[in-house]
């Protein structure tokens, strides 16, 4: 081209070049879908945002997961709250070797029954959801794992019965109608029948793996949840918590009212290590 474009010709020609990009583009890309997609996401989240703040579940485990200041010389009875995010019945398991034993108590003991006066807003029923959600999800992935289809054997079809047993009283026990800590000694010796049924059997080693795990959750668990060894506990008001299956030392110090009645329910375990019976 030789002559020189005048601007207004210049202006045009990359109008004219705009509009038709924009066309085509819009062609290719669907906008208005897009948008709409967009928006349902928002929807989405809005909406998860509404569950959660009703539910809670972070703060049912803020609530519970108090952990002492080393440097405060306070007692077990006071505790400094800490935020924590768990993602596996694992992680959930451990991090509650770090409640406050008065937290731990509620959390063994407190059940959902109607105009039970143990009931508070203490968290540890929220807690208590999030724990059976991982433990039905470990279950249900188990119980697939078993059901593949294959050679049948007497010990896989065991496994699968006391495998639909776990589940179904994981799904009774989601209601919270007894104490946690008396639920997990079912699902736990369930997990481990399961484990066992499965140890032998080599074309169910990824079953075996996963109930092995499991079992092993779950008792880091109970572990986690009983444990009083060398706690500070004169301060707290015992009555209406569930007792039985704590494990204490020597040097666990409880109020004077109990001293006499956990001496005499309690059995050594250990090297100065004690477990009340069950009652």
């Amino acid at each position: 081209m030789t002559d020189k474009m005048q601007p207004p010709e210049v202006e045009r020609t990359l109008s004219e070049k705009h509009r038709d990009f924009v066309a085509s583009l819009t062609n290719e890309l669907d906008l208005d879908a897009r948008l709409s997609e967009i928006f349902l996401v928002a929807e989405d989240h809005r909406l998860v945002g509404d569950v959660r703040s009703h539910l809670s579940l972070e703060e049912g485990l803020r609530a519970l997961v108090d952990v002492d200041d080393p440097t405060s010389g306070k007692d077990d009875t006071e505790n400094t709250v800490v935020e924590i995010t768990v993602s596996t019945l694992r992680e959930l398991a451990e991090s509650m070797r770090d409640i406050a034993p008065v937290h731990r108590l509620e959390f063994r003991t407190h059940t959902d029954v109607e105009n039970d006066y143990q009931r508070r807003a203490c968290g540890c029923l929220e807690t208590r959801v999030v724990a059976h959600q991982y433990i039905e999800r470990a279950v249900r992935s188990l119980i697939r794992e078993i059901s593949r289809p294959g050679p049948r054997s007497n010990r896989l079809a065991s496994a699968r019965e006391v495998a639909d047993e776990l589940r179904h009283a994981v799904e009774v026990e989601a209601s919270a109608r007894r104490s946690f800590s008396k639920a997990v000694e079912h699902y736990r010796s369930l997990a481990r029948s399961i484990s066992e049924a499965l140890a032998s059997d080599e074309q169910l080693s990824v079953a075996f793996r996963q109930a092995y795990s499991l079992a092993e959750d779950l008792d880091i668990l109970h572990a986690s949840i009983n444990d009083f060894i060398d706690c500070n506990l004169e301060n707290i008001d015992l009555d209406g918590f569930r007792l039985d299956g704590i494990r204490w030392s020597r040097s666990t110090r409880w109020p004077k009212s109990v001293i006499d009645f956990v001496k005499q329910h309690s059995e050594p375990i250990g090297d100065g290590i004690y477990m009340i019976r069950s009652l």
